[in-house]
């Protein structure tokens, strides 16, 4: 407590502003703007990864399972009826790699087909009406966005899919029952990347009549109300197989992802250690200035150690007040943000704004850093407070 009140005494005295109080208000100031924008930054780049993630997750379910040849058409039936009276959205589809060729313009590009319908794909925006998207399953076929570019066509151009099983062909004989002539129905787009470059739609019937090993996937959709980490063991316990997280299928997602936190992480760190740096000059100057005011008070018999605690408070609050000040104006651009939604987005993604909210993980990695920093330039200031200077401080004034 008297610590406190020295420090109120010391630094907090309501003396008109001097110079050397502007400089301390000029070095908070600049804490403070440096812990918003901190803020603010972190806020922007959730609130992307948080859009990325939505746009990717809402392509496919929050599980998948990959059903091998030999799983038993009644048991999965069995397993997907249980799964749905539990709550889950399910989703049963093919996939197969193929090659995709415009024999008009000579471009060909390899792509992933799947015999998913475009309702199935609640992200995906037809270039056209999405009622005048709809798949001809007899030779209809539909195109990322990125995909028809590469191929150079539009819709109601021919072209020609081959499956993977053509390079393992002996002779040429065989080579019609391995390619099918589709016509481009739709061309869509996800805001994904990698979807728009290489997705590819077709029914069912048409992509068994060339291909009769087809690789069989269950989208598992999360009812809301469960919890994600007990999801996992619920599958499983019904359906025998390895259930994967669909993360899983986008690894250089989750790395980049995880890459721009670290680097986040780093900047904030390099921020803080550089305006921080600024403290002991910042300290030396305010002991300067109150070290008559410390020599009286050494004078009077009050302990050293109570002095240099009374400093160190000053430097706590002095942080505290500044992550606390900057935090609020944050929170507050992003409230307004939000309200008056003032970033929109492409309609490519999931939601037309982005919306702003600053996370407690950045909240407390911003006071947590800034404390450990300032407190140990802090505390390694203080130290050059000593009897020995204020003896000599006492005989120059006497002198």
């Amino acid at each position: 407590m008297l610590s406190l009140l020295l420090a109120k005494k010391l630094f907090f005295s309501p003396a008109a502003l001097k110079k050397w109080q502007a400089f301390v208000l000029l070095a908070w100031g600049t804490l403070t703007a440096a812990i918003t924008l901190l803020s603010l930054a972190s806020a922007i780049l959730d609130a992307f990864h948080e859009e990325t993630m939505l746009t990717f997750k809402n392509i496919q379910g929050d599980f998948f399972v990959l059903i091998p040849e030999s799983f038993s058409e009644s048991t999965k039936n069995t397993a997907i009826t249980h799964l749905q009276n539990k709550g889950f959205k399910t989703e049963l589809f093919y996939e197969i790699p193929a090659m995709l060729t415009n024999p008009d313009k000579k471009t060909f590009a390899s792509a992933i087909v799947q015999t998913r319908k475009l309702a199935e794909h609640p992200q995906a925006k037809s270039t056209k009406k999405i009622s005048e998207a709809a798949l001809d399953p007899k030779d209809g076929i539909i195109l990322g966005v990125d995909l028809a570019k590469t191929l150079k066509v539009h819709i109601g151009d021919e072209i020609t899919l081959l499956t993977s099983d053509l390079f393992l062909l002996e002779t040429a004989d065989d080579i019609a029952d391995l390619a099918l002539s589709l016509y481009v129905t739709s061309i869509i787009t996800t805001g994904i990347e990698e979807l728009d470059q290489g997705l590819a739609l077709c029914d069912e019937q048409t992509i068994s009549s060339i291909n009769k090993d087809l690789q069989q996937q269950i989208h598992i959709h999360l009812p809301p109300t469960m919890h994600k980490k007990l999801t996992k063991a619920v599958i499983e316990s019904i359906l025998p197989l390895s259930v994967h997280h669909w993360l899983e299928q986008y690894p250089t997602l989750s790395s980049i992802l995880s890459m721009e936190k670290k680097l986040f992480f780093a900047v904030v760190l390099l921020i803080l250690t550089l305006i921080l740096l600024f403290f002991p000059n910042l300290f030396l100057l305010l002991i300067e200035q109150k070290q008559a005011t410390i020599t009286t008070l050494i004078i009077s018999g009050i302990p050293l150690k109570i002095i240099q605690q009374s400093i160190y408070l000053f430097g706590f609050f002095f942080i505290l007040s500044a992550n606390g000040i900057g935090i609020a104006l944050a929170a507050t651009i992003c409230y307004f943000n939000n309200w008056l939604k003032l970033i929109p987005l492409p309609t490519n993604y999931y939601r037309d704004i982005l919306i702003l909210t600053v996370s407690w993980t950045t909240v407390l990695l911003l006071i947590f850093t800034s404390l450990a920093i300032g407190s140990i330039l802090i505390w390694y200031t203080i130290r050059t407070i000593t009897y020995k200077k204020v003896s000599n401080f006492v005989k120059k004034g006497l002198a």
